[in-house]
């Protein structure tokens, strides 16, 4: 009886361990205070996923290619973009979601500022009802991190992001992740890009 207690200790410390901060965290976001608007916020990740994207400005509709990462509310987000690759454009999701999209110049790994005149890097939290207008929220201050984007495998960084949400202020949005690859994020895939 002895002896089992005294492994009681270290058992529960794998445990705990084990049971440590997830992969992919969003903290913070923007609680809207007009019922036509969504909340932006994303206060589980049930979708994480990245890939190689044909990204649009919504300033003069020109498009480049960058590396994406999306966290989103929804489950199963890639599959959905794979059968509605306009998503991200007003009317085009089938369900309510909240997603934050981060953007970086395409192979380069590091750390990349969001304002700036050349900048390489974007963040947008996007919100919208079920085949309703997406609310675009630009990230207009803050890093990204990216220390991994493999389209066999993963993505890994953190971002540290100042939303905008018009004349009404301001939010700091930070967290991590850890993502898998989706072929969906590609040339038809919409992707809205606020720079």
């Amino acid at each position: 009886m002895q002896r089992l207690f005294s492994a009681l200790p270290a058992a529960a410390c794998l445990l705990v361990a084990a049971c440590g901060p997830p992969d992919n965290q969003v903290n913070g976001g923007v609680v809207s205070t007009n019922p036509a608007y969504p909340d932006a916020s994303i206060p589980k990740v049930r979708s994480a996923l990245h890939g190689a994207g044909t990204v649009t400005n919504q300033r003069d509709g020109t498009t480049t290619q960058r590396s994406v990462v999306i966290l989103s509310s929804v489950d199963n987000l890639c599959a959905s973009l794979q059968q509605f690759p306009n998503y991200f454009k007003d009317g085009g999701a089938p369900e309510t979601h909240s997603s934050l999209v981060m953007m970086a110049a395409p192979g380069i790994l590091g750390d990349f500022l969001l304002a700036g005149p050349n900048t390489q890097a974007d963040v947008s939290y996007l919100a919208a009802f079920k085949g309703g207008p997406v609310t675009v929220l630009p990230g207009v201050n803050g890093d990204l991190s990216l220390v991994e984007f493999n389209p066999a495998g993963n993505a890994r960084g953190s971002f540290n992001a100042i939303v905008s949400y018009g004349t009404n202020g301001q939010a700091f949005v930070y967290g991590r992740f850890k993502t898998d690859f989706c072929g969906a994020i590609g040339p038809s895939t919409y992707v809205p890009r606020y720079r």
